[in-house]
This record gives C-alpha cells, structure tokens and sequence, in this order.
C-alpha cells in the first residue's frame, strides 16, 4: 500500500515504495513494497511447488527431491537478482532433514 505522509517545511509527500509498516527508526524491512512483494511471492510459490510432498512418507528420499526443488526455485531467483549477496550460498540457504522434520511430525 502506497501512502502519504507530512514532513516539517516540505507539506505532504507521497512515499511510493513505502508500506504503512514499519518505520525508520525500527529499520523494518517490511516498509519496502518490493520486499514485501518479493516475501509474498516466495511464500505462496514454496506453498504450490511443495505440495506434491504432502502425503509423501518423511526421509531421506522426500528430503533430497524437496531440497533440489526448492534450491533449484531459489537458485534462479538469485541468478536474476532478486536476493543480496555475491554468491548463492551468501543469499539463501536450503535446510531440509532430520534436524526439521521429525517422525512425529509424520504421524
């Protein structure tokens, strides 16, 4: 959402890729429209792209094919600039095992 805001002798000024959250002084990453756009997109893309492993039984097997699906999602969101850093590694990680899934959770 684009807003307006008033500052001290300049009037009303319209902050084009502000968000009403977030402030200056917090340094909130979320006041940004593109980071905000970019974090929706991520979410509601991992959520479809992952569905196919709902039912799947929980191991090694499931964990691979959901770690090269999703690292192969954000590989080419780094290569055309969507994340900072220089290398991949640097811009986003991909944990998928015994360590975030566990047996109870297949239950």
């Amino acid at each position: 959402m684009n807003c307006f805001r008033t500052f001290p002798n300049i009037g009303a000024v319209y902050w084009r890729s502000r968000t009403l959250a977030g402030s200056d002084a917090g340094a909130s990453q979320w006041k940004y429209v593109p980071a905000r756009r970019l974090a929706l997109h991520l979410e509601e893309s991992l959520y479809r792209g992952t569905r196919w492993a709902l039912f799947e039984p929980a191991g090694e097997q499931l964990w691979g094919r959901v770690r090269i699906s999703v690292g192969s999602f954000l590989q080419n969101l780094f290569r055309q600039g969507a994340f900072a850093g220089a290398t991949a590694s640097e811009a986003y990680s991909v944990l998928c095992d015994g360590t975030t899934t566990t047996r109870a959770d297949n239950q």
